[in-house]
């Protein structure tokens, strides 16, 4: 199960600025806090990247992989 401190080991997290690090550690405690326990223990972060307005975050779950469309800390489709 990933845990929140391991967060610097996401590929792209170092690359991002201060302000979207802060953005994505938010999101991520947010994002892990509305998951269910299955859920939250499948989930696998891959990458994280500054797109044009938002933050695109790549992870496996359940075996499949997906990615999010992150602008806020409490708003990501």
């Amino acid at each position: 199960m990933f845990n929140i401190k391991d967060i610097e080991t996401i590929k792209g997290y170092n690359k991002l600025s201060p302000s979207a690090k802060t953005l994505f550690k938010a999101f991520l405690i947010n994002y892990m806090d509305a998951q269910g326990t299955n859920s939250r223990e499948s989930l696998v972060p891959i990458s994280v990247k500054h797109v044009e307005g938002y933050l695109r975050f790549d992870y496996v779950r359940y075996g499949h992989k997906e990615w999010l469309h992150v602008k806020g800390s409490n708003t990501w489709y």
